[in-house]
């Protein structure tokens, strides 16, 4: 594989963004892994104008191989309702996607966005999975992620996951 080249995204990525997205999408669908994106409608449910804002508010990240968008993830300061304002410096994960046509790259990406949090002075990356979802929820175990509670947001039920770093 080549070099992966991690950075913030720009306008240009928000399309390759998408159908990199769909490729996911499309992936867990065929092998029926739910529940899943794939069952949430979730290109509508993040359409492209918000894209365009996470690109704007600079919070998008992605990894570009050789000029093509791979993987992505947002990293916000905050997310309420779902985390309560504890006043740790966290920075919140979402839309944290990788392409199916290379194993692994969600961990890489996990990765990448631990730096970002260590080199920002943050003290924990915050996630969630949905309810039910069996493999996400041991992938982020072996990546580090503790349980810190069950949730639900506006009819999203969902397992609220923290990891310490920097310390």
């Amino acid at each position: 594989m080549q070099k992966i080249e991690f950075r913030l995204a720009t306008h240009d990525d928000i399309i390759p963004v998408r159908q990199m997205i769909e490729r996911r999408i499309n992936y867990l669908r065929d092998r029926d892994i739910h529940p899943s994106w794939a069952d949430r409608d979730y290109l509508n449910v993040f359409p492209v104008e918000y894209f365009e804002r996470v690109v704007r508010d600079g919070v998008l990240h992605v990894g570009d191989m050789g000029g093509e968008i791979i993987a992505c993830a947002t990293l916000h300061h905050g997310d309420f309702p779902r985390w309560e304002d504890d006043g740790l410096e966290a920075y919140y994960v979402h839309n944290l996607a990788s392409d199916p046509r290379f194993s692994g790259l969600g961990g890489v990406m996990l990765d990448y966005c631990e730096r970002v949090a260590v080199n920002t002075g943050r003290k924990a990356l915050r996630l969630d999975s949905i309810k039910g979802n069996d493999f996400l929820e041991n992938f982020y175990r072996k990546r580090g992620f503790a349980f810190v509670k069950k949730t639900c947001d506006r009819g999203f039920y969902c397992t609220l996951w923290e990891k310490r770093v920097g310390e």
